[in-house]
């Protein structure tokens, strides 16, 4: 563990470690204020393992989300001993699609969402599609999404029968992953 790059405050914290001092996830540290405190918390960016997929269902449900954790997806999240931020990724036809990013109110406007869906891009392979509302774009457009000129047949009926209730954008990021 002599080899530990996970700090907090330049002081080495080895409960982020994995074997032989080696970052278990990716870690990023967000700092912040409790009137005049400092706040330092590290948090982890990982893919939960299949089988902690309520977990993500549980943060959904706290939150009040109608969003779900699909069976079968990549299940991304952030956080440490809470989750603070997640999102699902699901591989379609040519790609892999992200559905059910939410960021904890609290946590929102410091980077967290951003940072999130940048890890789980790179370990992507080919395009990812989603589908958000209009207002959203402004967030995925500086992540590389642009809108999406087509989109893989399961994808298009899925929001076009969206469509029919709630006006959705589709964008893909083109991912050099590929």
């Amino acid at each position: 563990m002599e080899n530990c790059k996970c700090q907090i405050n330049g002081a080495t914290n080895r409960s982020l470690c994995g074997p032989h001092g080696r970052p278990a996830d990716k870690h990023l540290l967000i700092f912040g204020s409790t009137g005049g405190e400092q706040l330092v918390e590290a948090t982890q960016l990982r893919q939960l393992p299949d089988e902690s997929r309520p977990l993500l269902n549980k943060f959904y449900r706290a939150h009040r989300s109608h969003m779900r954790a699909p069976a079968g997806a990549r299940y991304w999240v952030a956080g440490h001993s809470d989750i603070l931020a997640g999102l699902c990724l699901t591989g379609v036809d040519g790609g892999n699609w992200l559905t059910g990013l939410l960021v904890a109110p609290s946590r929102r406007k410091q980077g967290l969402g951003r940072r999130l869906v940048a890890q789980a891009l790179a370990g992507c392979e080919g395009p990812v599609w989603l589908f958000c509302e209009p207002r959203m774009v402004p967030f995925y457009t500086p992540l590389g999404f642009a809108e999406a000129t087509a989109l893989p047949e399961a994808l298009a009926s899925r929001l076009q029968r969206y469509n029919q209730h709630k006006m959705l954008v589709a964008l893909c990021h083109e991912n050099e992953n590929a």
